[in-house]
């Protein structure tokens, strides 16, 4: 198979298997599984924190094992691979590896940079597997299953320790102040009241004086903990109660799906408005400009239509979570200006891609963790959050007529 499919069909399989079968491991692929940084080997690399998920070999430092396992992938190829642990001189990792030399094995493509890998354990060491390569997809499973990888890259599901789906977990002080909140909360809170929340639990706990980079993950990180708390919360009754019939609970899972996807997006615009306001920058939400409607502009509309040099004097910005499929969208936006700035999470995408969104004059504003996802020569085409502030506070006002 020679590229990536641009969507997947099989979505109601994985969901299938994932509730026949209680787990599901999902990671982002980055640049070091696909070998595009320079290290030695490929193979997709596996959290140490959930090893009893893939391997009955624990992590022992100081020698290297392995465990075999059947992969059975959504291109119809099976795999007899193995998952390494690598304990020996500086190495401590574990790695699926082996897939049958297959030449050109399409999820080890270039093209597969930023994809999410999924693997479902059917049965002990044998696994399903998917790439998941749309956008789309991708924020299905995400929203279904309620699990976020922005922060570090992979997430878990898992019914025989309901501790491991929670995708962050917080230091003590944020899991306790969000305890302390929840039972305070009558219904969801809109939005904005959710993001003032997170901040002020990252506030008390982290205190203020995080990178930007850093502290724009730990709001998303704290917002999503958040979520999660609330969700369960307000729904525990109508969970635990059972359900009149199947009408009754697909409409709360509808419910609490859509509440999922709407607020993904708007909250993070919000992360990053508040990431302005700590560097007091001025700025507009929203602004209508050319009949276009970008997420963000700096330092205002006004400024847009009365600058002589908008590209010195003024800063497009798009926030999107993720970029892959929706960087197009940004094309349009502000006629006026020639270059316009993405602010996204998304975790690595192929080098063609990198390319293309340069060439289209859209520079990738990535927060410092999320770049260590993308090929070396690739981070040089996108700047981090802290640079991109540095930008906005040398842009160079209107000169007065």
């Amino acid at each position: 198979m020679s590229e990536i499919r641009a969507e997947l069909p099989q979505l109601d399989e994985i969901a299938s298997l994932i509730e026949r079968h209680g787990n599901a491991y999902f990671k982002v692929i980055s640049a070091n599984d696909l070998g595009l940084t320079g290290s030695h080997q490929k193979g997709f690399y596996l959290s140490k924190m959930c090893w009893e998920y893939f391997t009955p070999q624990p992590p022992v430092n100081g020698i290297n094992s392995e465990y075999s396992v059947s992969v059975d992938w959504d291109n119809g190829q099976s795999t007899a691979s193995a998952v390494k642990w690598y304990g020996r001189e500086t190495r401590s990792e574990y790695r699926l590896t082996r897939f049958n030399r297959i030449r050109g094995f399409y999820a080890l493509l270039p093209e597969a940079l930023g994809s999410v890998l999924c693997l479902i354990r059917v049965r002990d060491a044998r696994f399903r597997a998917f790439v998941i390569s749309s956008d789309d997809d991708i924020e299905y499973l995400a929203s279904s299953f309620g699990f976020n990888l922005a922060l570090r890259g992979w997430a878990i599901l898992d019914a025989t320790n309901p501790e491991q789906d929670r995708e962050t977990q917080a230091q003590a002080c944020q899991s306790s102040r969000i305890a302390e909140l929840v039972p305070r909360l009558g219904q969801f809170p809109d939005t904005r009241q959710m993001s003032l929340l997170a901040q002020q639990v990252v506030d008390d706990c982290r205190g203020t004086e995080q990178s930007p980079d850093a502290r724009i993950l730990s709001l998303v990180a704290a917002e999503y903990e958040l979520f999660r708390a609330i969700e369960g919360e307000l729904h525990r009754e109508q969970i635990t109660g059972g359900f009149e019939g199947v009408d009754e609970f697909l409409i709360l899972a509808q419910t609490i799906t859509q509440r999922r996807k709407s607020r993904a997006g708007r909250s993070l615009e919000l992360h990053v408005e508040s990431i302005l306001r700590d560097a007091q920058l001025e700025f507009q939400s929203q602004p209508q400009l050319d009949g276009t409607q970008p997420d963000l502009i700096l330092p205002s509309a006004t400024a847009y239509y009365e600058a002589s040099d908008p590209d010195r004097q003024v800063m497009v910005v798009a926030v999107k979570t993720t970029c892959r499929d929706r960087w197009r969208q940004v094309l349009e936006e502000a006629p006026r200006v020639s270059v316009r700035y993405l602010l996204t999470l998304q975790r690595g995408i192929s080098s063609s891609q990198m390319r293309a969104i340069a060439d289209a004059g859209i520079q990738l504003v990535v927060p410092q963790p999320l770049q260590e996802a993308y090929a070396s020569e690739d981070r040089e085409r996108m700047i981090s959050v802290s640079e991109f502030l540095e930008m906005a506070r040398g842009l160079r006002p209107q000169q007065p007529g």
